[in-house]
């Protein structure tokens, strides 16, 4: 910023000593200071208005915001982040304004539903880590659908229907959990990053084993277990006004080859007895464990629960990089169960 403020048309000799001076040569001087004096205060003002500053000008507030205003080719030292407390009671839904601090803390006591607000400009990298101390191991973290990158490889992420950006259980024997969170486009999509424990590439992962082994990107010694399944309920079809008999298809994932479960409910005087199971198919299976909802229904809608067991029922070893199909299955076992 040049200064506008122009000296040079103050006559600095005038008025000349021992002769009778025009009138005029003053008029000329106090309007050449006159207006230098508006223009100092004008630039003065504009200062104050747009300067960053180490501490208040007398009788204002200081206010350093830039407003995003770009600073560049910059050299710092001593850089340091704001915090701000979240509370230490967090349930339910916990807002994180970003503009409150860089890092915001709290204790978790309960189930918590994370939604974010005021981030910076599309165009702009907006950042804020959430350190989070763990208060009840029991509760989840909740993820706002419009975090949309990293969630899936985040250690005990699990996906959630009714939270569509998924939840994350808290990991055992941890005191605390420490998240980044970053868009670039004012939280239309946000990355989540972990801070202080690893991605879930580095465990032990859970997946379906097919006929193509290895898939592309798995590294030599990587491992994954089969993954379990939940719970499905399912009517009893009725012959008739009363039960005869009844049968029960179970659907199971579609494992090499498609393998199902058939149970089938005995039923005397429209009472169930007994649950018989039969396997067919080949290929990798989960052993369903079947009980008896209401046993002493009649007519339709009585119910049995098919559970699903959580075992893995074979374990993969990745014995070359990168390679769709190489592996080496090391473990496998078809389940079964007796009644």
């Amino acid at each position: 910023m040049t200064s506008t403020i122009n000296t040079g048309s103050i006559d600095v000799n005038f008025p000349t000593p021992g002769v009778n001076n025009s009138s005029q040569g003053f008029r000329t001087n106090f309007a050449a200071i006159r207006n230098n004096l508006t223009i100092a205060g004008t630039e003065i003002g504009d200062l104050q208005n747009k300067a960053i500053l180490k501490a208040a000008l007398t009788g204002t507030t200081l206010n350093n915001d830039m407003n995003n205003a770009q600073i560049s080719n910059a050299l710092t030292l001593g850089f340091r982040a704001t915090t701000y407390n979240l509370g230490n009671n967090l349930s339910g839904t916990v807002i994180i304004d970003v503009t409150n601090g860089d890092v915001q803390y709290g204790v978790i006591t309960g189930n918590i539903q994370l939604q974010f607000a005021k981030w910076a400009p599309t165009g702009t990298q907006s950042n804020v880590q959430v350190v989070l101390q763990i208060g009840n191991n029991l509760a989840t973290i909740d993820l706002p659908d419009n975090v949309t990158n990293g969630f899936t490889t985040i250690q005990n992420y699990q996906s959630n229907g009714q939270f569509p950006g998924g939840q994350i259980g808290l990991p055992s024997d941890v005191i605390q959990v420490h998240y980044l969170f970053s868009t670039i486009d004012c939280g239309t999509n946000i990355e989540i990053s972990p801070m202080d424990h690893p991605r879930q590439s580095q465990q032990i992962v859970k997946r379906i084993v097919t006929d193509q082994i290895g898939r592309q990107g798995d590294y030599s010694g990587d491992v994954c277990i089969g993954a379990g399944f939940g719970i499905d309920t399912i009517d009893v079809v009725s012959a008739g006004s009363t039960y005869t008999s009844a049968t029960v298809v179970i659907p199971l994932p579609d494992v090499d080859g498609g393998v199902q479960a058939t149970a089938t409910a005995n039923l005397a005087a429209g009472i169930i007895t007994s649950i018989d199971v039969t396997e067919s198919g080949s290929g990798y299976l989960y052993a369903p464990a079947i009980s008896i909802v209401d046993p002493t229904s009649s007519g339709s809608g009585a119910a049995v629960t098919a559970t699903l067991l959580e075992i893995p029922n074979y374990m993969y070893f990745c014995t070359n990089d990168y390679v769709e199909g190489v592996g080496t299955l090391i473990w496998n076992k078809v389940a079964t169960q007796s009644w």
